[in-house]
């Protein structure tokens, strides 16, 4: 009985969440993995410069960009990249096998796929017979400080778990690349009719 039966929701993007954060506590930790860190400000200004990445790669508003990725500062700065470009998201299973991911990204349409080194490698043959238009890679010590990030590569190229990255400068392309540009870009979403997220489940 104490529980009111609607809640007025705020309508606007969910991009204002992280544009909210980075005004109230700009300061404050929004990440934290292992030895690197960064602030509410700074992951705002990530995720814009990966909007303006995104959208120089071709992405426009309503176009599929999938992620598959685990628990990583890159996941976060893609997921919200992607949404200020005005993308919709579609998060992947890392542990998906090939019959699943050739279903989400056709199903989907995704254009554009953001994917850890080890699982592109995994899937290689099926990702670079897609229809994807892009292909994003990036390695765990791109999650990484010094100088874990060096000593991660060293150890993984020791353990042969440091497959080569195939980047063509094209098609596939490294996840740092899309942040090269300094332009932050401004989300223009419309929350009641844009399509923010496609999540598929089991």
């Amino acid at each position: 009985p104490n529980v009111p039966p609607s809640v007025n929701y705020r309508h606007e993007p969910l991009t204002a969440i992280l544009d909210r954060a980075a005004s109230n506590w700009p300061t404050r930790t929004a990440i934290a993995f292992r030895n690197w860190r960064c602030t509410y400000a700074q992951l705002r200004r990530r995720a814009g410069r990966f909007a303006r990445g995104l959208r120089d790669l071709g992405v426009r508003p309503g176009d599929r960009v999938a992620l598959m990725l685990p628990n990583l500062p890159q996941t976060l700065v893609s997921y919200w990249g992607a949404l200020y470009a005005g993308a919709t998201v579609v998060f992947v299973n890392p542990l998906y096998m090939e019959t699943e991911l050739t279903h989400i990204l056709e199903d989907s349409g995704a254009k554009v796929l953001v994917a850890l080194d080890l699982l592109l490698a995994r899937h290689s043959r099926l990702l670079r017979g897609s229809k994807l238009e892009r292909i994003l890679v990036t390695r765990i010590s791109g999650a990484l400080g010094f100088p874990l990030n060096w000593l991660y590569r060293l150890k993984a190229w020791r353990e042969g778990k440091l497959p080569s990255l195939g980047l063509d400068g094209r098609r596939v392309l490294a996840w740092e690349s899309a942040l090269a540009r300094e332009t932050l870009f401004e989300p223009g979403e419309n929350p009641a009719r844009d399509l923010a997220m496609l999540q598929y489940t089991g």
